[in-house]
């Protein structure tokens, strides 16, 4: 059996405010769900602070995504790719004004 570890961090703060509320409200929730992104980023600066880069690309399914369904992730990477290249058309009009 596993250990439970006690939060800790700015997502164990967010943890111990949720669980002032009751299940039933919104407030229990939302901050459950933002300190389990936090948690994320909190896991990666440590794992950076310990010589240890994370392999996104490995992590998160992308080369397995590519190799069962490369016209999807083009798909992805040309969506992304039009929506930077929309901000980035944006900010240079936001400038000229």
């Amino acid at each position: 059996m596993g250990e439970a570890t006690p939060p800790a961090g700015l997502s164990g703060h967010m943890r111990r405010f949720a669980y002032r509320y009751s299940e039933n409200e919104f407030s229990h929730w939302i901050p459950l769900l933002l300190a389990d992104r936090i948690n994320v980023w909190e896991g990666i600066i440590q794992d950076i602070k310990e010589g240890r880069f994370p392999n996104f690309l490995k992590e998160r399914g992308s080369l397995a995504a590519w190799r069962l369904d490369p016209p999807y992730v083009r798909r992805r990477v040309a969506i992304l790719g039009l929506a930077v290249g929309a901000w980035l058309v944006y900010r240079a009009w936001k400038r000229r004004r």
